[in-house]
C-alpha cells in the first residue's frame, strides 16, 4: 500500500491517510482529509484502526513573539507508533514516525514527513522527553514554520497513546 504503485490507491493518498489518521486524530481535520482523500485510498488503509497500535506522542511547545500581536504557541509533534506487521529479523525498523506542526498562526496543523525507525530511535525520544524543559527545540525533518528561530527554548511532553 506504500510502494511506489500500490495495487489499490495512490502512494501520496495512501501515505497522507495513514499519516492524517495519526497526526490529526481528535481533530476536526481528520474528517476533513478523509472525506478528500476517501476514493483515492486503498481500502485495507482505510480499515486500519490504528487505536490499537501501541504508541507515543512525544510535543515540543515553543511560544514565538510576535511585533504588535499576542504571542503565537507552535507545537512540534512527533508521533511514533509501533508497526505490528513488521518482521523484526529482516526490519529493524519496526516503528513508523509521523511528524507535524499544529501552528496557532493556522487554522489547522500540517503534515510534515512519516518513515520508519527503529526500536532505538523511539528509545532516544522517550529520553528526550525525560527532560521538561530544552534549549534546543529546533524544525526537524525539512519542516518551516515562520518566524521559527534556528535553536529555541521550550517544554517537552511524552503522551502514550
Amino acid at each position: 500500500m506504500l510502494s511506489p504503485t500500490p495495487a489499490d490507491g495512490t502512494l501520496l493518498a495512501n501515505a497522507t491517510w495513514l499519516a492524517g489518521s495519526i497526526a490529526f486524530r481528535g481533530h476536526n481535520r481528520l474528517k476533513w482529509m478523509q472525506r478528500c482523500l476517501m476514493k483515492r485510498v486503498a481500502p485495507a488503509i482505510q480499515d486500519l484502526q490504528l487505536d490499537h497500535f501501541p504508541g507515543v506522542r512525544y510535543t515540543e511547545t515553543i511560544e514565538l513573539p510576535m511585533h504588535r500581536r499576542p504571542e503565537s504557541r507552535v507545537v512540534l509533534v512527533t508521533d511514533l507508533v509501533q508497526m505490528p506487521c513488521a518482521d523484526e529479523v529482516t526490519n529493524k525498523e519496526s516503528w513508523l514516525l509521523v511528524y507535524s506542526i499544529d501552528d496557532s498562526r493556522n487554522q489547522h496543523p500540517q503534515l510534515v514527513t512519516l518513515f520508519a525507525v527503529t526500536d532505538d530511535f523511539v528509545q532516544a525520544i522517550r529520553a528526550r522527553a525525560a527532560v521538561r524543559r530544552r534549549d534546543d527545540i529546533r524544525l526537524r525533518y525539512n519542516a518551516y514554520s515562520s518566524g521559527f528561530p534556528e535553536l529555541c527554548r521550550g517544554t517537552v511532553k511524552l503522551i502514550r497513546r
